[in-house]
């Protein structure tokens, strides 16, 4: 169903035990009980699974644009003064590419001033561009807090952060039907490379993320289960027992024509009730 879609995107993301158990208290060690756990709750962002305060992005006071800003800043300069080499080394590439970007938040005034005149619905685009952006940047102290889970499209990047367990996801894409944008509202993320939406706003953007290569998307409170493929440890794959309905379905099929009707039918109903 989901191979060749124009409205799809596989997904993958890299996990540790040490992660899993944080959330499941199962990790590869015992696969069964991590599938049930995985594929009854999906995998959430850390502000789902604590107590610690964090900036919400569907706040669109200018006072907490403010304090998302401030933070941005706060996380960009960190970025530059301490840390591993390499991610040193990432974080002055980042500035270096991004300078106009990076100057504009040491005085927000002119950016809240802009912001002040943005509709409610673009107030909160860029909220969740701005905090994706200190996601990527990945500070341990706003980690902690993040309403962010990380995947890319690249399965080398996956499988290099994949300490234990490799997940297999999906994402539906944002398209124009009928002259109308669809806006799938169960799940929110930002691709981390595009900044064309908030470039047209007129506010300041990245020219490019911190990491390029990676390939990343951001997710928005985490991946629903019901945007779960599977996950693979080591060399075996376990499947999310619900897509084998749509599966039982294809398989009564028996000619191609039906089964592209199929295909046809479901993307449409997609793309008219998002993926509720």
């Amino acid at each position: 169903m989901l191979n060749g879609s124009r409205y799809s995107t596989f997904i993958l993301r890299g996990e540790s035990n040490e992660n899993l158990r944080g959330q499941y208290n199962f990790d590869a060690n015992t696969p069964d009980l991590l599938s049930q756990c995985m594929f009854m709750t999906g995998e959430k962002g850390r502000m789902c699974w604590n107590e610690k305060t964090f900036l919400n992005p569907d706040d669109v006071s200018s006072e907490n644009f403010k304090l998302i800003c401030d933070l941005l800043y706060r996380l960009i300069t960190e970025g530059l003064e301490r840390g591993g080499n390499n991610r040193l080394q990432k974080m002055k590439d980042f500035e270096l590419r991004n300078q106009d970007f990076c100057n504009a938040f040491r005085e927000v005034k002119n950016i809240i001033y802009l912001y002040k005149k943005l509709s409610v619905r673009d107030r909160r685009k860029v909220n969740i561009y701005y905090l994706s952006i200190a996601h990527t940047i990945n500070s341990y102290r706003y980690k902690k807090v993040s309403s962010f889970v990380s995947v890319t499209t690249d399965f080398k990047t996956a499988n290099q952060f994949a300490q234990d367990v490799i997940i297999y996801g999906w994402v539906p894409q944002n398209i124009i039907y009928r002259n109308t944008l669809s806006i799938f509202s169960s799940i929110e993320y930002v691709i981390t490379d595009n900044k064309s939406s908030i470039k047209q706003l007129g506010l300041p953007y990245c020219a490019m993320p911190v990491y390029p290569d990676q390939k990343e998307i951001s997710l928005r409170c985490g991946l629903l289960p019901h945007f779960i493929i599977g996950f693979k440890i080591d060399k075996k794959f376990y499947v999310n027992p619900a897509i084998f309905v749509t599966m039982n379905k294809m398989e009564e099929m028996n000619s191609f024509r039906t089964l592209c009707s199929f295909r046809k039918k479901h993307d449409s109903w997609r793309i008219t009730c998002g993926s509720n």
